[in-house]
């Protein structure tokens, strides 16, 4: 074995390489948000190559990306616009249940917060039930909310890492580029064994 083929092999190289793909995985993941409309289908392409890496398939980093971008634009565009719309709904409530006297303003206040939690819940298992199930978006988006009522512990957990992820970008700004691959592999297990334990099987993405 020669001193090239050792070094290659080494702990120190493979965690610099582990360390810099996921520094490029969550570049190429916020370059391709940056339209904003197009985060939804950019974060479910990151879930597609980091479920494929995770399966052993070291595929080119960026080729890798933007096929699984391109493969499920339709569905996760389709998917974040609705979430969009909910989001903005709730928000509206929010804003519209000042202006109401009581109890109809505790009822729009009540209503809307449970369309965020609901909506942000079920976007924790949309992604990876997307890249990981052939199922078409209406069937992606009700499991994505059962799992999210049915298994609460998991979805509390995945909040929590959203919530931590939060607070980290609001301290150091550029955080959600170094550590979005590590945080959706997270999240990708999660769900992975949320859906084991109800006995899924798992079919090639799409």
């Amino acid at each position: 074995m020669t001193a090239t083929t050792n070094v290659l092999e080494s702990r120190p190289y493979l965690l610099a390489r582990t360390v810099l793909d996921s520094v490029a995985l969550g570049l190429l993941w916020a370059a391709a948000s940056l339209p904003l409309l197009t985060c939804a289908p950019a974060t479910v392409a990151l879930f597609g190559v980091v479920r494929d890496r995770r399966r052993g398939n070291d595929l080119p980093l960026a080729r890798h990306f933007f096929r699984m971008f391109r493969e499920n634009f339709r569905a996760a565009f389709a998917g974040g616009v609705i979430a969009l719309v909910l989001l903005g709904g709730a928000a509206a409530n929010l804003v519209w249940s000042t202006a109401v006297p009581a109890p109809a303003d505790f009822a729009l206040r009540l209503a809307a917060v449970s369309v965020i939690v609901a909506t942000l819940s079920s976007a924790l298992y949309a992604a990876p039930l997307m890249v990981s199930y052939q199922m078409p978006l209406a069937r992606v988006l009700r499991s994505s909310l059962l799992l999210a009522i049915g298994r609460p512990l998991t979805t509390m957990l995945g909040l929590g890492t959203l919530a931590a992820v939060a607070a980290l970008t609001y301290l150091f700004p550029p955080a959600p580029i170094l550590i979005a691959a590590p945080v959706a592999g997270i999240i990708y297990e999660l769900v992975r064994r949320a859906c084991a334990a109800l006995k899924t099987s798992e079919e090639p993405g799409q």
